[in-house]
């Protein structure tokens, strides 16, 4: 009996090690890319002034945003949901800007990313230095 046991337990942690390696080598999100429509932080299929609103609302701590939505209002691709998202969406609103940055940023490499998402946090531009390191 009791090596039918000990046979089960090493079974189930080998299949768990496998299932946490491929876990690992092909991560999965809930959502993908595709799915967000960056600035449509309300979800209701459009952009508009409300979602610049409602940005602004979670910047001062009147709603929480999660998930999508929170991933739809972080326009500029830095990582938080900030009043210059709010802004960026107002300027798309009105047709000044016709791209959100996170747009852009879906299509760069993980390196470019992080150069960009340094960009945006830190407003240096490290890719001045790109040719010294």
């Amino acid at each position: 009996m009791k090596k039918i046991y000990s046979s089960r337990i090493q079974r189930f942690i080998g299949l768990f090690i496998i299932l946490a390696l491929l876990m690992t080598a092909f991560p999965v999100s809930v959502f993908s890319v595709q799915d967000i429509k960056y600035g449509d932080v309300d979800q209701d299929g459009k952009i508009a002034a409300a979602d610049a609103l409602v940005v602004l609302q979670s910047v001062v701590g009147k709603v929480e945003l999660s998930g999508a939505p929170k991933q739809a209002g972080d326009v500029d691709a830095n990582t938080k949901v900030n009043a210059a998202d709010a802004l960026m969406i107002l300027q798309f609103v009105v047709g000044k800007i016709s791209v959100f940055p996170a747009q852009k940023v879906t299509t760069m490499s993980d390196e470019e990313l992080f150069y960009y998402q340094l960009d945006q946090q830190y407003k240096v531009n490290y890719s001045e230095f790109e040719n010294e390191i």
